[in-house]
């Protein structure tokens, strides 16, 4: 006969090794004397060493988490009375260290009374501590995920690439007027502008094809109600699971407002051109049917000042020439003021830039006034140094700037005044004009307008002098074609600083 001993403790030795290998602790509950018999791995599984606790039901109850010990009790109580016949709870187990675990239990009754009392209980507990925490992380994440869908300002779906729409977010419900169940049944093409769903299908293709992973376009809606709105869509594919279906996940955000606002913007600008048009038009009209008399005018004042036709007699009558003469010539600058002002406004003047010595162009244009500076008796002093780096500009617009600073100058210049001219270079190469007067000054209130078209001051002295109040303008224009700037200082009775700065990159190296 087989021996029987040793058959049951070669079976209890393969059984504990068994347990042994999976990591799960087993336990043998003898609810008559109450003692419990461990293995090892029930101990180590936790941390302890076999003996570290005394073996019985107590001791089991006190590492129970006191947050789950209520129902892991009545899980126990309802097992043991026979109400249920399952028993699993999941709860906390306090390990050595007094960190807690995830385990769950199970077990069962191997051995009753007469009456039908649990007399012997055989259980297992398994660490599944990782599972659990992964799961809460995972209904964390979900829970955040949530949050942001749901209460994110920008309408957000998940569609497959058919065109069907598996889930919308609150904000894109708005944006459309359609509810998720409703979107759901729909897809996202019925409600798309006829125009822009194929453009959008093949979009969808190939990102469905592999050819990419993401698009971008703009799109128009047709919400319920028939209203058209425009939105800017950003789409990413994204594959939930291995051989999973395709998700494009949709951000929509709705851009109707901008789209309206460009459109007026661009109807404005096509109206503004047109105007510009317009005004060119008119002052290349108005150019031709004024210079041309006033060509006549000032050609036949010349004449009769030189008396080509014979004596004109008295000296009144040689005033009334000289003012004839004077005031065609004020008339033919001002109109070509008006139609250099407005060709650069145009963006029809350009630059034939070459390389200039401004030192040379501003004794040209003092040559040039010097009639009007010694009619005034002014003094010009200059300080222009020998060796000057060369100015890559337009020698003809850099020209008629330094004409017009002075010619400014001039006329708010009382008599026996100074108009004195400097050029330097700064720190940072650039070349800059200064042209200082001891004139009548402008105040701090008018200091934007003399920049200005037209801008001329409100002060009654300035307006005892004849002008336009584009000077100054066509200066700031002529120089910010040159990418430089124009910067004034001045006081009242004191005098006025123009100071023409041109970029370094204008500055050639000698």
């Amino acid at each position: 006969m087989p021996d029987t001993n040793r058959l049951t403790d070669e079976h209890d030795y393969r059984f504990a090794q068994a347990m042994e290998v999976t990591g799960d602790g087993v336990y043998d509950w003898n609810v008559i004397t109450n003692e419990v018999l461990f293995t090892p791995s029930y101990f180590t599984m936790a941390g302890y060493e076999p003996g570290d606790f005394p073996m019985n039901f107590e001791s089991w109850v006190s590492r129970v988490h006191p947050d789950d010990l209520a129902a892991v009790s009545k899980d126990v109580e309802e097992f043991m009375s026979g109400r249920t016949q399952v028993y699993h709870p999941k709860f906390r187990f306090r390990r050595k260290d007094d960190s807690w675990m995830w385990i769950m239990a199970r077990a069962k009754i191997v051995e009753t009374g007469k009456n039908g009392e649990p007399l012997r209980v055989i259980g297992v507990h398994t660490d599944i501590d990782q599972f659990v925490r992964a799961q809460k992380a995972l209904e964390e994440s979900e829970k955040k995920y949530r949050a942001i869908f749901d209460n994110s300002p920008i309408g957000i779906t998940l569609a497959l690439t058919d065109a069907t729409l598996t889930e919308s977010n609150p904000a894109y419900q708005k944006m459309t007027g359609y509810s998720n169940s409703e979107l759901k049944k729909l897809g996202w093409k019925p409600i798309t502008h006829q125009d822009d769903v194929e453009r959008n299908l093949a979009l969808a293709n190939e990102v469905k094809d592999g050819k990419r992973d993401s698009y971008q376009l703009e799109k128009r809606y047709i919400q319920r109600d028939g209203k058209e709105i425009w939105a800017h869509l950003r789409v990413n594919a994204v594959r939930v699971s291995s051989g999973g279906p395709l998700l494009l996940v949709s951000m929509a955000e709705d851009i109707t407002e901008r789209k309206i606002a460009d459109r007026e913007l661009k109807m404005a600008k096509e109206a503004a051109e047109s105007a510009n048009n317009a005004k060119s038009e008119f002052l290349a009209n108005m150019s031709h049917e004024l210079r041309t008399p006033l060509n006549s005018i000032i050609g036949f004042s010349q004449m009769l000042q030189a008396e080509t036709f014979g004596s004109v007699g008295s000296n009144t009558n040689k005033d009334y020439i000289e003012n004839i003469y004077s005031s065609g010539k004020h008339l033919h600058q001002v109109i070509g003021d008006i139609l250099d002002l407005s060709k650069i406004e145009a963006g029809e003047e350009e630059l034939s830039e070459e390389s200039i010595d401004l030192g040379d162009v501003v004794h040209e244009c003092l040559e040039m006034i010097s009639d009007n500076v010694a009619r005034k008796g002014l003094t010009t002093p200059t300080n222009i140094p020998g060796k000057l780096p060369p100015l890559y500009a337009d020698r003809l617009k850099v020209k008629q700037i330094v004409l017009n600073i002075l010619s400014n100058a001039i006329k708010f210049t009382p008599k026996d005044g100074e108009l004195k001219t400097e050029v330097l270079v700064d720190r940072q190469c650039s070349i800059l004009l200064k042209i200082r007067d001891t004139g009548i000054g402008i105040s701090p209130e008018d200091m934007e307008k003399v920049l200005e078209p037209f801008g001329q001051t409100g002060n009654t002295l300035t307006r005892s002098h004849e002008g336009t109040g584009l000077g100054l303008a066509l200066v700031k224009s002529l120089v910010s074609m040159h990418g430089g700037s124009v910067g004034i200082e001045s006081k009242i009775d004191k005098g006025t600083i123009v100071t023409v700065t041109f970029p370094p990159e204008r500055t050639l190296a000698v």
